[in-house]
């Protein structure tokens, strides 16, 4: 099992698995995006991201979306954030108004990084 790199902030995931969503509450809501959704709409989507980020760094919780994939064959989108826990992730998204499944702790293992 791979464990994460303690003295470094959390790589936390946001997941959208997007056939079939309902719109819902925040709190694990899910929207209309990505099902159908325009490249216009993702980057709206990101750019929203990075500005509730920098309000929630600014206001003294170190936030930072790193960046987003987007499954076209698969519909689900997966965007990568760094922060202190899931629950702020969780609250830089809802404030963004952001869908997602599932908020989880994630380990980043890149090719030039290993021997």
């Amino acid at each position: 099992m791979i464990s994460p790199d303690r003295s470094r902030p959390n790589l936390l995931l946001r997941v959208l698995a997007a056939p079939g969503l309902q719109e819902r509450s925040q709190g694990g809501r899910r929207g209309p995006h990505p099902p159908g959704a325009t490249t216009e709409q993702l980057l709206d989507a990101a750019h929203r991201a990075k500005l509730a980020t920098a309000q929630m760094t600014a206001a003294g919780t170190p936030v930072t979306d790193l960046r987003s994939t987007f499954l076209t064959g698969d519909q689900t989108c997966y965007c990568l954030f760094e922060g202190p826990s899931e629950q702020a992730v969780k609250q830089a998204n809802d404030t963004a108004g952001l869908p997602y499944e599932r908020i989880v702790l994630a380990v980043h293992v890149a090719a030039k990084d290993l021997a």
